[in-house]
């Protein structure tokens, strides 16, 4: 008997999924994984604690987002020094949670891959998005405990959303946003906004930066993005406003 329980452990250690099989339609299985503190979507702190295996119902954005989620690291990425890590269950059910909860405009903006890296070269960066490939990076940093996973996301997915966006439209950003183009051998953008009326220092680099940085704000903190960028603020109230809005706002 003890043998057969034994081997019972064994099997089950070896196919983690094979319970999943019997899941309802809408659900996946979820083995059992120790969860760490971490902040849900509205700020809420989430206590440390043992989740039980179990078959968990499937969250907005699952059948196309989950697939998305690779092991190892990109075949070309710019910063050959960063190392890949394995993929927790904890955070790859936080992911999904955290794409839930964004817009449909976001969820829309699916990656061609979402792959988990130890550290980045910008120590203090949670995650790193590269445009041309669409795929994203996340760090440890995004999974500390302190940091909003849905609102590192949601500023990833922006630059998706930016890469995407009509000619017409992104001009009118660049417009709205005071980004003028300079002359030169290799013409350049600068931002004409004075500091006080940017977001971040970061959001100065780029437009692509300064896009990503205002739909972040827009999202989880537009008291702020009124009253600093009001004319970026009205800017994707007109353009983007209804692929933004979220579910409570419906």
């Amino acid at each position: 008997m003890a043998k057969l329980l034994a081997l019972i452990i064994c099997i089950a250690a070896t196919y983690p999924n094979v319970q999943g099989e019997n899941c309802p339609e809408g659900k996946h299985w979820v083995t059992s994984y120790q969860q760490g503190d971490y902040l849900r979507t509205d700020g809420t702190l989430v206590k440390a604690h043992r989740v039980s295996a179990h078959c968990r119902m499937n969250p907005r954005g699952y059948d196309s987002w989950h697939s998305q989620i690779k092991p190892g690291r990109p075949k070309v990425w710019k910063n050959e020094n960063e190392v890949s890590t394995s993929w927790s269950t904890s955070e790859t059910e936080r992911v999904l949670e955290a794409v839930s909860a964004l817009p449909d405009g976001l969820i829309e903006q699916i990656p061609a891959g979402i792959y988990r890296m130890r550290v980045s070269v910008d120590k203090a960066n949670p995650a790193t998005a590269n445009y041309p490939k669409k795929e994203i990076a996340l760090y440890d940093a995004a999974f500390d405990g302190t940091n909003n996973l849905a609102r590192i996301l949601a500023h990833e997915l922006s630059h998706l959303m930016f890469v995407r966006l009509d000619k017409p439209t992104r001009d009118a950003f660049l417009e709205a946003a005071r980004w003028v183009k300079l002359d030169g051998k290799r013409p350049s953008l600068l931002l004409q906004r004075p500091m006080n009326q940017t977001l971040t220092f970061h959001s100065r680099t780029s437009p692509h930066e300064d896009f990503a940085t205002s739909v972040e704000y827009y999202l989880f903190d537009p008291a702020k993005m009124r009253a600093t960028t009001p004319k970026v603020h009205s800017w994707i109230e007109k353009h983007l406003g209804d692929s933004l809005k979220k579910r409570s706002e419906k």
